[in-house]
């Protein structure tokens, strides 16, 4: 890396000039060989791996949708990094496990939302198959709700099917909202989810969209027909 610190006949150019990079740091100009692009197959053992998790985080986050984390991560104002960066970080730490190349999701482990500002979790909720391809969702209000924590706040249910590999359901856009006190909810599938395993989760978000609960896994449950 080379630095000019006097006028030069290079003065205001920046970019790539042949086999050098020129930039503008501070007012000064700072020159850096062009990096060498890594030849195929070139990549450590560790490399792979770091990748390899990195996609198959990746993966999983778009099957789940990035509408997920918009609405239940939240951010410090001073974090430059976007909400489904914060969920992919989080599922590469904690809900990944296996190891290279035969990784898998601990699906307990899925955090669907990540509050600073924070509301009243699910309070006894459950998951439960029923005939004719529904399953119902049922939670009870807390005896002692925090001081923030609402009645009209909006649950957020997301259901995903392990056998497809998708999310097959998500409150507030699929289907309108479910206010907390609610306090059950039910989905109707069709035919062709019938002996699938579907995970289920559950958080609540206030009216205003500022506050928001931890999530819940309320686990998995087999589609009856």
């Amino acid at each position: 890396m080379g630095v000019i610190r006097k006028p030069s006949i290079i003065a205001g150019i920046s970019g790539k000039v042949g086999t050098v990079v020129i930039t503008n740091v501070r007012n000064t100009q700072v020159i850096k060989e062009v990096p060498t692009p890594a030849k195929k197959g070139s990549q450590t053992e560790d490399q792979a791996k770091q990748r390899a998790l990195f996609k198959f985080g990746k993966d999983f986050l778009l099957r789940i949708g990035y509408d997920v984390p918009g609405i239940g991560y939240q951010l410090r104002k001073k974090n430059r990094g976007s909400k489904p960066n914060a969920m992919l970080k989080h599922l590469m730490l904690d809900a990944v496990k296996g190891e290279y190349p035969d990784f898998s999701i601990e699906f307990s482990k899925v955090k669907m939302s990540c509050p600073i500002d924070e509301i009243d979790a699910c309070w006894d909720g459950q998951c439960v198959a029923g005939e004719g391809m529904t399953i119902d969702v049922t939670w009870e209000q807390n005896p002692c709700p925090g001081k923030t924590t609402r009645s009209h706040d909006d649950a957020v249910i997301v259901f995903y099917d392990e056998n497809t590999k998708r999310n097959i359901y998500q409150s507030m856009y699929s289907c309108g909202k479910v206010p907390r006190n609610a306090l059950k909810w039910s989905y109707k599938g069709y035919p062709q989810l019938v002996g699938h395993h579907i995970h289920c989760w559950i958080f609540f978000v206030s009216a205003n969209r500022k506050r928001v609960s931890q999530s819940e896994y309320l686990g998995m449950v087999t589609m009856k027909a």
